[in-house]
């Protein structure tokens, strides 16, 4: 049985400039119209200054955890954490408090028909992430203060299989899952400068992942994830409405590392690796008002020597041998790391 507590408080005070535009970048050609010089960024903030706001938050948390051998061959777990949530949009005010109560269950089964060799398992979990204040303001853009919101909300159901083959030295994992998160934040149609609750998404996939030690001294670990996600309720306005969530990423993910180290000889020690990680295009910005800007699929691979004995070790990592050119980004474009090659040298006194 597992039992914990947890106090979290945050204070936010507001007094920044409002957004105001600075130029175009053209990723074509790498074009820039924007004037970023101090004084011609402060002149375009002249006059947008949007006021001073405050908001308080904190929570308190307990949570307790149990796992039950119900018969040799099946398992179950069942966990609560339960969350106290309260907040102000003033620190010297006590007339805006408003107190939430979240509960969150978890419930999970393993069944073992060849124990410790092959196990089905099934769960439900539901989690929540308390909203931080968000600044609106009415219509016409007056009375400007910070706004409390109620936890997102998301309930997960997951399905698998586990197994250990060949002397227990490959081990296979399986599952699919479903995912919605509800509660989430949207603009209020009926006010430009207003945040409401009430935008939905739904995620599933599928998992797959392997570790092996076939021989002595090889390991191999793989992984590959594809997932669909689509936002199902939202206010149309936003032109989010039946899209795939721009911070949903890659569709497609696999993930693999090979390493080698000679378990005998002069050379006892003598390792090499090779991986990598490859990606499915990415949608950093997918909105029916404005269209999709598409991030291309990438394969990154990295390699490794390294030598280790009792006392000391010596490593040479590769890291994104092809040199190749790639990105993330939500909403925008973060370029990644280009080649490293690095080499480490540890001592053990």
């Amino acid at each position: 049985i597992i039992i914990g507590v947890d106090y979290f408080q945050s204070n936010i005070l507001n007094s920044s400039t409002g957004w105001v535009a600075n130029g175009l970048v053209t990723l074509s050609d790498g074009n820039d119209t924007g004037d970023l010089t101090r004084i011609d960024v402060d002149s375009l903030l002249i006059g947008t200054f949007e006021g001073v706001s405050t908001a308080q938050s904190e929570v308190m948390s307990a949570y307790i955890s149990n796992v039950i051998n119900i018969i040799p061959s099946l398992s179950a777990m069942a966990s609560v954490r339960i969350d106290n949530f309260s907040g102000r949009t003033a620190y010297w005010k006590t007339d805006e408090i408003e107190n939430q109560i979240a509960v969150s269950p978890k419930f999970g089964l393993v069944y073992q028909p060849i124990k410790d060799k092959l196990s089905f398992f099934g769960n439900y979990m539901n989690g929540f992430r308390n909203v931080a204040p968000v600044e609106v303001a009415d219509l016409d853009g007056g009375n400007v203060r910070m706004k409390i919101f109620k936890p997102e909300q998301a309930n997960q159901h997951e399905f698998g299989v586990k197994s250990n083959l060949y002397k227990e030295k490959i081990s296979l994992t399986a599952s699919y899952y479903t995912i919605n998160v509800s509660n989430k934040l949207m603009s209020d149609p009926e006010n430009v400068n207003n945040t409401i609750q009430g935008a939905e998404v739904e995620s599933k996939g599928f998992e797959l992942s392997l570790i092996a030690n076939p021989l002595k001294g090889l390991n191999i670990v793989a992984g590959y994830s594809k997932n669909i996600a689509q936002v199902i309720k939202d206010n149309p306005d936003n032109g989010y409405l039946g899209l795939r969530p721009e911070e949903a990423g890659p569709s497609e993910l696999i993930n693999f590392w090979l390493s080698y180290t000679l378990p005998t000889s002069r050379l006892k020690g003598l390792g090499i690796g090779f991986g990598g990680n490859t990606a499915s295009e990415h949608l950093a910005l997918n909105r029916n008002v404005t269209g999709s800007f598409t991030l291309p699929a990438y394969q990154v691979f990295n390699a490794s020597l390294s030598y280790v004995k009792t006392n000391y070790s010596l490593i040479l990592k590769v890291n994104n041998i092809t040199n190749q050119k790639y990105y993330s980004g939500w909403s925008g474009v973060i370029p990644q790391q280009l080649r490293v090659i690095s080499f480490g040298l540890n001592y053990n006194f």
